[in-house]
């Protein structure tokens, strides 16, 4: 039995990883609101930031209403995208095209 070795990090080695692509589902949206203003971050870092309404479009509360009129210009003010509120059934589908069309590959 032959070992192979891959190039990469191994033990003991440090690295510091880019982060280019970064999405938020509906659930921890408010969350990732609270500690940007929190924090005072004034936009994203990464190439691509996403919002999804995947979890809570198809049946929302009362509280998914309000987060799902504020959320998407709280995102879009950042440079972030805010995907449409669509049935949870078709939004697997609706990432794949959000992708595509900023040019991130297959998803």
């Amino acid at each position: 039995m032959a070992i192979i070795y891959r190039a990469g990090k191994g033990p003991d080695t440090y690295c510091e990883p880019k982060m280019t692509t970064v999405g938020s589902q509906d659930t921890t949206g408010p969350m990732t609101r609270d500690e940007m203003k929190d924090l005072a971050c004034p936009g994203f870092s990464a190439d691509l930031v996403m919002q999804s309404f995947c979890h809570t479009s198809a049946y929302p509360k009362s509280v998914d209403v309000k987060t799902h009129r504020g959320l998407p210009a709280f995102m879009s003010n950042r440079g972030g995208v805010s995907c449409a509120r669509v049935m949870a059934s078709s939004t697997a589908q609706f990432n794949r095209r959000q992708a595509r069309q900023f040019g991130f590959g297959q998803c």
